[in-house]
């Protein structure tokens, strides 16, 4: 029986790969056509799952680095650009095990997506939860990598559905920078970031218990009215007293009272949240 080709065997062959890993440009059209037509490249296509969701590299293939041309969030063609010379780290992303230990404690102390908080009995079949690193960069050793498998802890992690994992690599798509939350909590007011135990400043996808905890512990309600009245207040007052508005004095109420109207109107929307 023949041996079955590797998927980059595959690729090699069919976008004619050269000896410097340059393909010739590959239509989504032409793969599905040859998954569709059951043919020996059918592999290479794939279905549900995002095709560059292992950091950019297609269907897994970290050897070679890789450009897309898209219409929208969907890919119109690929095409392997040249010989990926961080394979070392390409490779520590491409293995994230993670610890059976691990994976039982978030199964047995969450009930419901750390993301979009659904409970995680509606989910028949458990192949749609997902135990996610937090930090999706999977550039930390201790992390990420066969040997991180004895230096990982739980908190690394998040338990999580599998719409909110794909929903997750396709913000981190559009926005390489930073990722806002899904746009109901900015309606409610509030931020497009948490600030971690450690004072860092983390996105909602990096931790959504964590990020919910932190806008639920502000301030109280009635402090940040108090301070918000204070500061209308000194607005009224450096007024009366025909200060320039590029004072010292008058931009900086400015600028508190733009961040405590902010503080308030969060505070306000947080009392119908749960």
């Amino acid at each position: 029986m023949p041996r079955t080709k590797s998927r980059i065997e595959l690729w090699n062959e069919f976008a004619q790969v050269d000896e410097n890993g340059i393909s010739r440009v590959v239509t989504a059209a032409e793969i599905k056509e040859q998954f569709n037509k059951k043919t020996k490249y059918a592999p290479l296509y794939w279905n549900k799952e995002g095709p560059t969701r292992n950091n950019g590299a297609f269907r897994g293939m970290i050897t070679y680095t890789w450009e897309y041309e898209k219409k929208g969030s969907a890919i119109f063609s690929i095409q392997s650009t040249g010989i990926n010379k961080d394979t070392e780290r390409q490779e520590m992303k491409k293995n994230r095990p993670i610890r059976k230990d691990i994976r039982e404690w978030h199964f047995a102390n969450f009930k419901h997506c750390c993301l979009c908080c659904e409970p995680l009995e509606s989910f028949k079949n458990k192949s749609k939860i997902v135990i996610d690193h937090k930090d999706d960069s999977y550039s930390d050793p201790r992390v990420c990598g066969k040997a991180a498998i004895d230096t990982q802890k739980k908190e690394d992690f998040q338990i999580i559905c599998e719409g909110c994992n794909r929903r997750k690599d396709l913000y981190k798509q559009k926005y390489p920078e930073w990722r806002p939350p899904p746009g109901h909590y900015l309606q409610m007011g509030l931020g497009n970031y948490f600030i971690d135990a450690k004072g860092v400043k983390r996105e909602y996808w990096y931790d959504g218990e964590a990020y919910r905890k932190y806008w639920k512990t502000r301030p109280s309600l009635a402090e940040a009215k108090a301070l918000y009245k204070s500061l209308k207040a000194e607005k009224k007052q450096l007024s009366a007293k025909n200060k320039k508005a590029t004072s010292i004095p008058v931009i900086r109420n400015k600028h508190l009272l733009k961040e405590a109207k902010k503080e308030y109107k969060a505070l306000k929307n947080l009392r119908h949240f749960k």
